[in-house]
């Protein structure tokens, strides 16, 4: 048992930050349809497209596309 918590704390790795970023983008998106508020994080964070794409399957394609487009009419 003690091999089990010695395993457990030596490989513990330290949750990524731009995870909980992430999710909170996709809940704006996914489930609030909220691109303007996402996108204004993703800027806020300084994030990329593949960042968010990266990280998730969770949005459709369609979803994707529409925040991506979005995203560049942004850069224009």
């Amino acid at each position: 048992m003690a091999n089990y918590y010695e395993d457990l704390i030596l490989n513990y790795q330290i949750e990524n930050p731009i995870n909980k970023v992430v999710s909170k983008i996709i809940k704006l998106i996914k489930y609030d349809n909220d691109y303007e508020n996402a996108i204004k994080i993703i800027l806020e964070n300084n994030l990329k497209l593949e960042d968010i794409v990266g990280c998730t399957i969770r949005l459709k394609r369609k979803q994707i596309v529409k925040l991506a487009s979005k995203l560049i009419s942004l850069n224009k």
